[in-house]
């Protein structure tokens, strides 16, 4: 922690100029780690986020209602969301890699025994909780990395590595569905388990958890710095180091959790239901699927554009934006018919939600500092894997009663408007002055 106080602190103390910190001719290592930590990212939630890809075959299978299906994700969301509180906590204290090194492993462990089962609840004892638990493990430490190697360019690096769920998302649906199609939803479960600890594991072994790790700094850039650093501008590093707690009783904080919560329980409904709402209007299953991958695509682009735009006009800005472009999508997923119709919508979906996903942990870094990171963005990854284990249940249900999907897209546009006023109102937070004794 000394060696990173002492990095920002020449940072802060020396203008652009010729002695000025400054990136050099060769390639920044921060950007290696940048495309390792997109590469583990894509392995572990690919699956995850192409989930709507197995909806109906399970259903069939287990001639169960598309609630208790829907359910698997919802289990296994609030699994990772809520044990996501003590990875980042550990991963503050005993280092990032032993961490994801577990989160990886069960992944595809529960993957890939989940395609042995004979019954439901064996599904979700493998892919819910076996997988869950190896979710947590994973996100906020990468995120944590990220926000440690970068400083100026953060929220790029964060929309770069974001951008794994964009591609998992347009890549898993057409190496599973084939498979489905072919073979049968076990044996698709099976090579997504087999991929994870095949590629995935030895991945780990190359990552670094911070720039100090091998003798950089933030950004890449070369500074001198002197020893026993003290004054103002060690004070305002150590102001920006918010304690969970802390963090927590600030108005900024619950913004960004409403916000994170909210965005992922619409964009969940999508996910998990899209592909099936276009085979309910008469699309071909292969080419409904399709849909996930396209709206993976555009968010692959979407994360990445904001990433940068977001460095230009500035993180806020970004937010509202992406948060607005939205809105329409949902009330016109409900009209859709022709599949072209649901391509289109799904791209622009991607585009705009795939925005949001690098702001919320850039903000969250920039609020609260990166001290105590792991632990802050933690409960903002809580709120976000429990909108999104309530999403897909919650359509679902409403589905199962009404069998139709209109009242929960219209539910969504509203909510995700409500985001965006949320949204225009975020402001940087203020300690509360300490008063004497």
């Amino acid at each position: 922690m000394q060696d990173s106080l002492r990095s920002k602190l020449a940072l802060a103390k020396n203008p652009v100029n010729d002695s000025s910190p400054r990136f050099q001719g060769r390639l920044f290592f921060g950007w290696i780690i940048v495309g390792l930590c997109t590469f583990i990212l894509f392995l572990t939630w690919g699956g995850h986020y192409s989930f709507g890809v197995f909806l109906l075959p399970l259903t069939k299978y287990f001639d169960s209602s598309r609630t208790e299906i829907s359910a698997l994700v919802a289990v296994r969301g609030i699994i990772s969301g809520v044990f996501c509180l003590g990875a980042g906590t550990l991963s503050d204290k005993y280092g990032i890699k032993k961490v994801v090194f577990v989160g990886v492993v069960l992944t595809g462990v529960g993957w890939f025994f989940s395609a042995f089962v004979s019954e439901l609840w064996q599904v979700y004892l493998f892919y819910s909780v076996v997988g869950g638990l190896g979710m947590s493990a994973i996100y906020v430490p990468i995120v944590a990395v990220i926000s440690r190697w970068f400083n100026a360019k953060r929220p790029l690096a964060l929309g770069i590595v974001l951008s794994a769920f964009g591609i998992g998302q347009m890549l898993m649906p057409l190496i599973v569905s084939p498979l489905v199609a072919s073979y049968g939803w076990q044996f698709a479960f099976m090579i997504v388990g087999l991929m994870i600890l095949v590629f995935g594991v030895p991945s780990i072994f190359f990552l670094k958890s911070s720039p100090e790790e091998i003798g950089l700094t933030v950004d890449g850039a070369k500074v001198k710095v002197k020893e026993n650093p003290s004054g103002p501008q060690v004070e305002a590093i150590a102001a920006n180091n918010w304690t969970r707690k802390e963090a927590s009783g600030t108005l900024p904080f619950w913004q960004l959790l409403v916000i994170y919560f909210s965005s992922a329980l619409c964009f969940q409904i999508v996910i998990v239901h899209l592909v099936a709402r276009a085979v309910d209007v008469g699309v071909e299953f292969t080419r409904a699927a399709l849909i996930i991958s396209i709206t993976g695509a555009a968010g692959i682009a979407g994360r990445i554009l904001t990433g940068a735009v977001a460095v230009k006009v500035g993180q806020k800005r970004a937010m509202s934006a992406a948060l607005i472009l939205q809105v329409p999508m949902f009330f016109l997923f409900i009209y859709a018919r022709d599949v072209w119709v649901f391509y289109l919508f799904g791209a622009i979906f991607g585009i705009s939600y795939a925005g949001v996903s690098p702001l919320v942990p850039a903000l969250t870094a920039g609020f609260f500092g990166l001290r105590h990171f792991g632990a802050v963005f933690a409960v903002m990854n809580m709120a976000y894997a429990i909108g999104a284990a309530l999403g897909p249940v919650l359509a679902a249900y409403v589905f199962d009663v009404a069998y139709d999907y209109r009242v929960a897209f219209m539910g969504a546009g509203v909510l995700l408007f409500c985001n965006f006023i949320i949204s225009l109102f975020l402001k940087d937070p203020v300690r509360k002055a300490k008063h004497p004794d």
